[in-house]
């Protein structure tokens, strides 16, 4: 009998319980300070599920992506530009149940804090994640590390709240106009 409660025990650990990915979902609005630590650059970031739009505000350039029709629109002194959006533009409320539990991590010393990491792979794209959920308001990505073709990316995300402030970040201008296609 014991021997089957061992098995039992090592069959649990060899499976894994991991949580299930599209159960992992943010609030339906997001607002937090993007810190990019390869080159210590800050950007406001703005999320609204239900509008199906975010916003990133880095050094007066305002870039809204628009997930109904996958188009990102970059706004800046000059006007407004629009081209596809690049999958790394693309925050999802829920992780897509292709992404990969790869464990926890714990920080802090005298009150821990555990978050949950994750893996996707988008293609060229692959992004491991590091999540905190807050029962009853939702997961958030705290830590973000983004392989591209042209390289990588680290952000952190910080002072993460369950609303937007500014919900004219989210708006697109009528005049924009296509971006040419490089390449």
């Amino acid at each position: 009998m014991k021997a089957v409660a061992l098995l039992m025990v090592i069959a649990h650990v060899a499976l894994g319980d991991s949580p299930d990915p599209t159960k992992v979902c943010m609030p339906d609005q997001l607002s937090a300070t993007e810190f990019n630590l390869m080159d210590a650059s800050f950007a406001n970031v703005t999320v609204d599920f239900g509008k199906k739009r975010s916003a990133r505000l880095e050094n007066g350039v305002r870039t809204v992506v628009d997930y109904a029709n996958l188009k990102a629109y970059v706004i800046d002194s000059n006007g407004c530009t629009s081209s596809a959006a690049s999958p790394y533009q693309l925050l999802f409320k829920c992780l897509p149940a292709m992404a990969k539990y790869a464990g926890q991590l714990a920080f802090g010393v005298e009150s821990p804090r555990t978050l949950d990491v994750w893996r996707l792979n988008l293609g060229t794209f692959n992004l491991t994640m590091l999540g905190s959920t807050t029962p009853g308001v939702g997961s958030y990505p705290v830590l973000r590390k983004l392989f591209t073709p042209s390289g990588f990316t680290i952000s952190l995300l910080e002072n993460a709240r369950p609303k937007v402030f500014d919900p004219t970040v989210l708006d697109i201008p009528n005049d924009c106009t296509e971006a040419p296609v490089v390449g």
